[in-house]
């Protein structure tokens, strides 16, 4: 008995495997084609022997069998990208799971012509970028990895993945520092059985939650979040930590350091003693750094206006001023201009003939 047909309904349909098609040999509709098979079928011809159908492999990439001397491009570009990125995560020891997530993101790419214009190994470090950071509790890979794997400008990589999400449409995950605390104790020598050693990732663990509270993570990059932690838990409990040697772990700048411990400064939690620290969690929220610079600048900005506003009252001023010093001058030279008696010339007074002697 055949397969029903999917129009009249009556199980007259059969399958044809060398076309892959089916058929109703009862009113002739085809039901289904270009099915694919498992079995691999030969035919010959005058030009020798020859594959029925098309080969299409696991990955999606068709065997160029078929088409001797005539190799498909995309299909090369294909498997050169597998094979890249297979070997980027191998360097980078990540699982299968983000080799297979990276090489469909290329594929979207490669369909939406994201590739043309841009070096391959900065596509391909930014598909296996996003898809680590689709799946961040994995892994504790960051961008700068990569960039010192395949020795590209970090900066270059990151503007590449950037455009490689807004043209995929995908948003990544906000990065979260916690997941880089083990990571950084372990390069700063703090990652060691002890039990001052774990206190110090503990006091970075829960300062870097505080700075999260106090919307200091939001859109700052975990190594200057982490460094600043790593400074002021490392002094809290005794070991002599400089913003230079965090330098050098974290490959960031010193400035950078100086601006987040600065910004944590300011904050209420900066103001409690350590063992207040440790034991008190203030439930309030401090303003984001950005408001805080924005009201100051606002606050400089009404003070500079305030001041001009003063300055242009003080010039509209000075040619009142000048007149009122013109007219004070003319009426000096008036007092001056006046005739001035003689002394010679007193007033004569009448005499009186009784004093005369």
């Amino acid at each position: 008995m055949g397969t029903k047909c999917k129009k009249c309904g009556q199980y007259e349909a059969e399958e044809d495997p060398t076309t892959g098609t089916v058929v109703c040999t009862n009113c002739g509709a085809i039901s289904e084609e270009n099915q694919i098979v498992s079995s691999i079928q030969f035919t010959e011809n005058a030009g020798g022997s020859s594959i029925i159908g098309t080969f299409h492999s696991a990955d999606g990439l068709n065997n160029s069998v078929n088409h001797i001397g005539s190799r498909n491009h995309r299909e090369v570009t294909l498997r050169k990208a597998k094979e890249s990125i297979c070997r980027l995560c191998a360097e980078l020891r990540l699982p299968k799971q983000h080799e297979d997530e990276a090489y469909n993101y290329y594929r979207l790419a490669l369909n939406k012509s994201f590739t043309r214009g841009r070096r391959a190994e900065q596509v391909y470090a930014s598909c296996v970028y996003l898809s680590c950071r689709l799946n961040p509790r994995q892994n504790e890979l960051m961008l700068l990895d990569f960039s010192q794997v395949l020795k590209v400008n970090v900066y270059i990589l990151g503007k590449t993945f950037l455009k490689l999400s807004q043209e995929l449409n995908i948003t990544p995950h906000m990065l979260d520092p916690v997941f880089y605390i083990h990571r950084f104790a372990h390069q700063l020598g703090f990652g060691d059985s002890g039990t001052k050693n774990k206190e110090v990732m503990e006091t970075s663990n829960r300062i870097v939650q505080r700075m999260n509270r106090d919307w200091m993570t939001e859109g700052r990059r975990p190594a200057g979040i982490c460094g600043a932690a790593f400074v002021i838990a490392a002094r809290m409990h005794g070991f002599r930590c400089n913003i230079e040697d965090i330098t050098k772990v974290f490959k960031i700048g010193p400035n950078t350091i100086r601006k987040r411990l600065h910004e944590f400064g300011a904050t209420p939690s900066a103001k409690l003693t350590i063992d207040e620290f440790n034991r008190i969690d203030l439930e309030s929220e401090f303003d984001p750094p950005s408001f805080i610079k924005a009201q100051e600048e606002a606050a400089k900005k009404f003070d500079n206006e305030e001041i001009d506003r003063q300055v242009t009252e003080a010039e509209a001023l000075i040619p009142e001023i000048d007149q009122a010093m013109t007219e004070d001058q003319k009426k000096g030279a008036k007092r001056k201009r006046r005739p001035k008696k003689a002394s010679g010339d007193a007033e004569e007074v009448p005499s009186d003939p009784e004093l005369q002697m």
